[in-house]
This record gives C-alpha cells, sequence and structure tokens, in this order.
C-alpha cells in the first residue's frame, strides 16, 4: 500500500519533474519512498537500475493511493522499469532490493510531454 503523506513514514521529496531527475539509492529489503510532482500530463518513466548484485523492485502509486505500475525484472535483466500516462500531481515512488541485503540502485525519473 501507498504510505500516507502525513509525515509518518518518510517520502524523500524529489521535486518537480521538468524532464529527468536521478536519485542514488542505498537500498535495503525495506522500502524507500520518494515523491514527485508532475506538472503536466504526459508519460512518465521510472526506472530503477541495478549496480553490481542489486536486484530492485519498485512500486509506483498516484497521490490517492491508486497503484499505477509495479516492476521487478524489465527486459533481459535486472532493472525494472515503470510507463504511465499521467495527470498533473503527486506521484509516489517506491523502491527496495527485491532479495533482501544491501544494493546500490540508481533511480531515474524522467517526463515526456505530447507534441505540440
Amino acid at each position: 500500500a501507498a504510505p500516507p503523506l502525513d509525515g509518518s513514514i518518510p517520502v524523500n521529496d524529489l521535486g518537480t519533474l521538468q524532464s529527468r531527475v536521478v536519485q542514488d539509492v542505498q537500498a535495503s529489503e525495506d522500502v524507500t519512498w520518494y515523491s514527485i510532482d508532475f506538472p503536466e500530463a504526459g508519460l512518465m518513466v521510472v526506472a530503477a537500475i541495478a549496480n553490481g548484485s542489486s536486484d530492485p523492485w519498485q512500486v509506483d502509486y498516484d497521490e490517492l493511493g491508486r497503484q499505477i505500475g509495479m516492476n521487478d525484472d524489465y527486459g533481459d535483466g535486472l532493472d525494472s522499469l515503470v510507463m504511465a500516462r499521467l495527470q498533473p500531481g503527486k506521484y509516489i515512488i517506491g523502491v527496495r532490493q527485491y532479495d533482501g541485503g544491501q544494493g546500490f540502485i540508481r533511480l531515474l525519473a524522467e517526463r515526456y510531454v505530447r507534441a505540440q
């Protein structure tokens, strides 16, 4: 379930997603939470990129707590990837190590807008 945004669970604010945000995460089996503001309708792509023996898992929610995507392994590797068409608002991203332990994960969020 999505964490409440009342401060009872730490949620790291990544700010407004203008085009691209990169965040390094020292991940464990516990979920680390991030929030990001999506300023206008478009496509958001969130990748959790494995480094070394990491196996990232991610889940993404809208600000009402509705799940918009979840992924463990995308393609042939251990990276996770979620793509979703979104309306403006706040979104919550959770990442963790899939099989426990510790690992370094690079979190990448990108915003794509429709051509005018």
